[in-house]
């Protein structure tokens, strides 16, 4: 393990030269130093690599705000077993790209390779997490409450679990920041590319920009993304530029929404984003809006469940939300569009539905405005 000198950059950069050291400095003002730790791989030993980094994260001496660091591991495979790196309060952990970080799967789903804290940041690497047909789960990445973290330009791989495969998993997480990451899950009864899990309160506002997520290979479910609210969140999620694809296996759901048992002020916001699922044995849902209340927006997105049988989006259940979608295309086997709730509503305007008829069960329940078919037919107030 070697200490660098501090340099006063920011977190998420790397100072090349002095004159990009005087940008930085103008533009990033530090009143301390980040101190950064470099961990090298050793060659041949994934394993004496992966000791190298737990024991460079953990030897941190108080992390404070006002005593940050970056841990800078370089390029190599750094094997885990089965202790899980333990992110640490204004600590950072940067690959180099071809950086990778592997361990095993998990008696449980509440356990992770990487087990993320409050304050920290993981970026510019790869996280593998393999059951080996051995441990019920595998989960990549786990965030049990962390508070104002991010995961930004990130490779995340649960795979060979047994029972459940979770490349992400956010449990009553808070202000979090998912950027430029790619996750999939493989295998096993259940896939969640990502999964965010509010049990408790204050967690919510978590924030997915710029990533893709896919779910495959599952027996039962492939989920693409999950967002379950079993406690109101401080604030809801949103989704910018997210492409979900569930794929294959008995029933695949590209995003699965339940709602919170009360509403909260705001909405679920999905922007720029497109969902794809396919390839199930017993019927595909591209957006499954199952329980709960509030509000579910989509806007200029893209929802796609091809296969006969399969309905493009699904108000169903006991749910009581109310589900926009405006400036997109849906499209479905069997439904592009079905409400089969008492109480909740679903709204479509200026949207592409193709494919099978909308379906609802209680009257003025799906309301349409100014979509057309995949022909073109335009439908001023009616759904085709």
């Amino acid at each position: 393990m070697k200490v660098l000198r501090p340099h006063p950059s920011h977190p998420g950069r790397s100072i090349l030269a002095s004159c990009v050291l005087l940008l930085a400095t103008a533009s990033t003002v530090h009143s301390q130093g980040i101190r950064t730790v470099l961990v090298s791989p050793v060659p041949g030993n994934p394993a004496a690599s992966g000791a190298a980094l737990l024991a460079a994260v953990s030897g941190i001496p108080s992390p404070s705000n006002s005593n940050r660091w970056v841990v800078k591991v370089e390029p190599g495979i750094y094997d885990l077993a089965g202790t899980p790196l333990l992110m640490r309060a204004w600590v950072d952990v940067e690959g180099s790209g071809l950086t990778r970080i592997v361990g095993d799967g998990q008696p449980s789903i509440f356990g992770g390779v990487v087990e993320m804290a409050s304050n920290c940041e993981l970026r510019d690497l790869t996280v593998v997490a393999n059951g080996a047909g051995r441990a019920p789960a595998a989960v990549a990445i786990w965030a049990p409450g962390s508070t104002s973290s991010r995961v930004v330009n990130v490779h995340a791989v649960a795979k060979n679990g047994t029972q459940n495969n979770e490349a992400i998993l956010l449990l009553s997480a808070s202000d979090f920041e998912l950027r430029d990451v790619e996750a999939e899950a493989q295998g096993g009864e259940l896939t969640f590319g990502l999964s965010v899990l509010i049990l408790s309160a204050p967690g919510g506002d978590v924030r997915v920009d710029r990533a893709s997520f896919l779910a495959t290979g599952a027996s039962q479910i492939n989920r693409a993304v999950a967002l379950q609210f079993d406690n109101p969140p401080s604030v809801l999620p949103s989704l910018t530029n997210v492409t979900g694809s569930a794929l294959g296996g008995t029933e695949n759901h590209a995003l699965e929404i339940q709602m919170p048992p009360t509403a909260v002020p705001g909405e679920v916001r999905i922007k720029g984003s497109r969902f794809l699922a396919s390839g199930g044995t017993a019927g595909d849902v591209g957006v499954l809006v199952l329980s709960g209340q509030g509000m579910v927006r989509l806007l200029e997105t893209a929802v796609e469940a091809p296969a006969l049988g399969s309905t493009g989006l699904w108000l169903s259940g006991t749910s009581q939300a109310t589900v926009r979608i405006e400036g997109g295309a849906i499209a479905g086997g069997i439904h592009t569009v079905a409400n089969t709730t008492a109480m909740g509503r679903v709204g479509v305007a200026g949207t592409q539905l193709a494919g099978g008829a909308v379906l609802t069960t209680t009257p003025g329940s799906l309301i349409c405005a100014g979509v057309h078919d995949e022909i073109f037919a335009f439908f001023g107030s009616t759904c085709p």
